[in-house]
């Protein structure tokens, strides 16, 4: 669950692969975001609320168009092992930067990208031998 920046809306995410917006005093669903191919564990609006994040277990990463809910990109981090899609655990927005955000899986890696799918910056937990020290 997620909270827009003034308090009005919150959109949730699913196991049925949506995500939902609810308007906080009607209670009501106001849109769905359909698109994934299996469970969305994450969602988040940009620090803009114009768009919504979704990070899902089909490995993608889906940037919506909160007013119409349209998908218009859908983001793949890179992979460590090319056969196998990461589902992808969580994402959040760069506070201040609304073309920005960070997403990790079950992994050492987690990735700083562009609205657009450019990855900014890699983050990894590793030591100093470059050993992997846990997960994001």
């Amino acid at each position: 669950l997620c909270f827009n920046r003034d308090g009005s809306n919150i959109v949730s995410c699913s196991f049925d692969e949506t995500a939902r917006l609810h308007g906080l005093r009607s209670g009501r669903t106001l849109r769905e975001f359909k698109g994934h191919s299996a469970f969305v564990n994450a969602v988040c609006f940009t620090s803009n609320d114009a768009h919504l994040l979704t990070a899902s277990s089909d490995g993608s990463v889906k940037v919506w168009n909160v007013s119409t809910a349209e998908c218009i990109n859908t983001i793949r981090p890179p992979q460590r092992e090319a056969m196998v899609s990461l589902p992808l655990l969580k994402v959040i927005p760069v506070p201040r930067q609304p073309n920005m955000a960070i997403v990790c899986s079950k992994s050492a890696t987690a990735y700083m990208f562009s609205l657009q799918g450019q990855v900014v910056k890699t983050f990894e937990a590793k030591d100093e031998k470059g050993k992997p020290l846990g997960e994001f």
